[in-house]
């Protein structure tokens, strides 16, 4: 499980909250970053979460870093600053770019970087399966959170393969000096072959796990007092910023 231990590894944190209460605290992130549109406001949330994350020991560095992976999703979000109508900056052929456009458009790729940090912050700090039992904790269905661990577990199986298969070729071949169409078909037939090793691998595990008795039953424990309170004082926080963000 390379993947999940190096989540697992990631933080030594000095404290361990409720998964429930991570997962309330991930939402309420997610909501208030959505309900900010202010460069300056947003500025400030980023400096918050880095601050706080650091205070509790999660590797800043590590989640900015990995945080990258949103900004090719943020493409499907580029026709923005030629659709907004506003102040001309520039003409690619018959479309216009916008000065309000373009704001729109950073504005999203902020939300979409500090949505995904405050979920992977909060992923760090209860577990790649902490985290899926606190959603199991607050009533998520019992059948979406065994898939969601098999999911998890099957990722790793994926990514397991194609480091077999990256280092079965590399010491056949050594480094790969032939054109970039030619690679790139080599590439094309090695993701079919992985999907297929990893289905047959996926298979044996899904027949073990069956062997041992199936699915588990995730029984929550009951909420602590604390809990209780540290839950109350998160949504009454975002209720607070979302009324006057919307005012």
């Amino acid at each position: 499980m390379r993947l999940l231990t190096r989540l697992s590894e990631q933080h030594s944190l000095r404290l361990a909250p409720d998964n429930r209460v991570v997962v309330v605290l991930a939402l309420s992130l997610i909501l208030i970053t959505r309900s900010l549109s202010s460069f300056s406001q947003l500025a400030a949330l980023q400096a918050v979460l880095l601050l706080g994350m650091a205070s509790i020991g999660v590797r800043v560095i590590w989640l900015v870093s990995r945080s990258l992976l949103v900004f090719p999703f943020t493409l499907a979000a580029l026709p923005l600053i030629f659709t907004v109508p506003g102040e001309t900056i520039f003409h690619l052929g018959s479309f216009t770019a916008s000065q309000q456009g373009l704001a729109r458009w950073l504005v999203v790729v902020i939300h979409c970087w500090l949505c995904y940090q405050a979920l992977l912050a909060c992923v760090m700090i209860a577990g790649p399966f902490g985290f899926i039992d606190g959603l199991a904790g607050l009533g998520l269905p019992k059948r979406l959170v065994s898939i969601l661990r098999l999911a998890l577990r099957y990722l790793d199986i994926l990514l397991d393969e194609a480091t077999r298969m990256r280092r079965a070729r590399s010491l056949r071949g050594g480094p790969d000096k032939r054109p970039l169409l030619q690679r790139a078909s080599t590439t094309g037939a090695m993701i079919g072959t992985l999907f297929l090793r990893s289905l047959d691998r996926a298979d044996r595990v899904q027949t073990a796990r069956a062997c041992r008795g199936g699915p588990l039953a995730f029984q929550a424990e009951k909420l602590i007092l604390g809990a209780k309170l540290q839950i109350a004082v998160i949504t009454v926080i975002t209720g607070l910023v979302l009324f006057y963000a919307g005012s």
